[in-house]
């Protein structure tokens, strides 16, 4: 017989077609996998790609709140740091305006500001503070004694006039110091080694 290239299809029993028609089954349903596998490629990539700009805002909203939550610190620390050098301030004019004791409440201030101190500032200022307050009480003492010399209850001892001058002239010169005493830590921006504000136990 000769070979004319074509299928003879009325040769082909049904054992053969069913075969073909297998085979041509499998390879559609192949294909019709890989498109579905594309399919879902792209919109796991879609999915992908929205749940990285979403962790992306998210990194960028929680920086921001970071950034605020510092900025609230260091305001939160200036003003707990204001009131320490307000109070501290306010302690010694006193004095310098009385040449005595001052009032209850500017001494009760300045009692709550040295205290804070040493939750708010560096040693060195809650050292000063506590040497301001040595000092304070010391002219207290000698302005009693100065007082009582006056009344006649005591003798006269110039030895306490020469200390109490000696005395409210310290206390004047750390009050034109307070600035240096405070120094850099009395800002509103927070250095890298600062430590947070603590409450007191």
């Amino acid at each position: 017989m000769q070979d004319t290239g074509l299928i003879a299809w009325h040769s082909f029993t049904w054992d053969a077609f069913a075969t073909l028609a297998g085979a041509v089954a499998t390879l559609v349903a192949g294909i019709a996998a890989v498109i579905a596998a594309v399919i879902i490629g792209k919109r796991q990539m879609k999915i992908s790609e929205k749940q990285t700009a979403i962790s992306d805002r998210q990194t960028r909203i929680l920086e921001r709140q970071t950034q605020l939550a510092e900025l609230t610190l260091r305001s939160e620390l200036y003003e707990r740091r204001v009131e320490v050098y307000s109070a501290t301030d306010a302690f010694l004019t006193e004095i310098m305006m009385v040449a005595d004791r001052p009032s209850l409440e500017v001494q009760r201030r300045f009692l709550i500001a040295r205290e804070a101190a040493r939750f708010l500032f560096a040693s060195e200022v809650e050292a000063a503070l506590n040497e301001i307050n040595t000092k304070a009480h010391l002219l207290f003492v000698s302005r009693r004694a100065i007082a009582d010399m006056n009344a006649g209850r005591r003798p006269i001892n110039d030895d306490y006039i020469s200390r109490e001058e000696k005395q409210m002239d310290w206390l004047v010169a750390r009050h034109g110091a307070l600035a240096e005493i405070f120094g850099q830590e009395l800002s509103l921006s927070m250095p890298p080694d600062a430590p947070p504000p603590s409450q007191p136990a």
